[in-house]
């Protein structure tokens, strides 16, 4: 189980390796009639690889493309669910959204929100339908706040709750903290959803977390394919899942270090090497990942080069 991760600026290159290695892979499958799994940024490269597969080996059938929120949470439930897999539900940011609206909603439980109560009835004028559209407005900037705390900043998220009745100083941080126990607390509305627990993925990894993984031998390998960013959340998830199975990452990447071998006019030109920053330090951040967090998962790492004759470009 290890995780692999193979990198170019040429995005042909990086399709052609994948449709190599999932040919081998069916080659080796135990049970013929299970899908492969594909996870892709949008659908219209999803369509382009399944094009692309059919020019290569002619295959392209009985491969699942989900997207990498819900790839990852069907990898999380069947990497540690198990056969509990049914007891969990996604809760999506969309329905986190209408959860906060009708907090925002219910006076009573808003007496306890005094800096959204005050915002929500700043304009008295206001008709009732609006003042339900300024709510649903409110909701869903928070619905986007929350999730981003959970994937960028995990330790405020942590530290709400395991202590909810800490004092906080600033009174947008304690509305937010309070009004985030209220959803997802131990007494939160999200648990009487009913039809199970209504989770969103990092609190899915965090209720899991710890708990009894399936059999290695029985998890597929799965490839995450054209993503050039992953939040420092979906990077850490990545390397937990490949302890149990192998992942591959195939990136698209602009690294200068790429584009030296293309044979631009100049050394190191500028545009090129700003445009192809995030990459390299994406490819960093890889390895910073598995250094200080994830020593335990073996990781391989592999650049494609470019060709030695290469069709021009606006970068040649």
């Amino acid at each position: 189980m290890a995780l692999h991760l193979v990198y170019s600026n040429d995005i042909h290159r990086l399709a052609d390796r994948l449709c190599e290695t999932l040919a081998n892979e069916r080659r080796e499958k135990v049970d013929p009639f299970a899908p492969q799994t594909l996870l892709v940024p949008n659908p219209h490269l999803a369509k382009w690889l399944q094009v692309r597969f059919c020019q290569g080996t002619g295959l392209s059938m009985n491969i699942k493309f989900p997207f990498l929120e819900k790839g990852l949470w069907e990898l999380a439930i069947e990497t540690w669910a198990g056969q509990e897999s049914w007891t969990y539900r996604h809760l999506e940011r969309e329905k986190v959204q209408l959860l906060v609206l009708a907090e925002l909603l219910d006076r009573e439980r808003l007496e306890r929100l005094p800096l959204f109560r005050d915002y929500l009835s700043r304009q008295p004028g206001l008709t009732e339908t609006g003042q339900v559209g300024r709510a649903w407005q409110l909701s869903e900037r928070l619905a986007r706040l929350f999730s981003d705390y959970e994937y960028n900043r995990g330790n405020w998220i942590d530290a709400w709750l395991a202590a909810p009745g800490r004092k906080i100083e600033d009174p947008v941080e304690a509305n937010e903290r309070d009004l985030y126990l209220a959803l997802f607390g131990p007494e939160g509305s999200a648990k009487n959803l009913g039809g199970g627990a209504h989770l969103t993925l990092p609190q899915l990894v965090r209720e899991l977390d710890g708990t009894t993984s399936s059999d290695s031998d029985t998890l597929t390998p799965v490839h995450l394919f054209g993503f050039s960013q992953l939040s420092p959340f979906h990077l850490d998830l990545v390397f937990r899942l490949a302890k149990h199975r192998n992942l591959f990452l195939d990136q698209f990447n602009h690294s200068p270090n790429l584009w030296a071998e293309v044979g631009t006019e100049r050394d190191d030109p500028d545009p090129v090497k700003f445009w192809g920053r995030p990459g390299e330090e994406f490819v960093q951040l890889i390895d910073e990942f598995h250094s200080d967090r994830h020593s335990d998962v073996e990781f391989h790492c592999e650049r494609l080069e470019s060709p030695k004759e290469k069709s021009p470009t606006f970068l040649a």
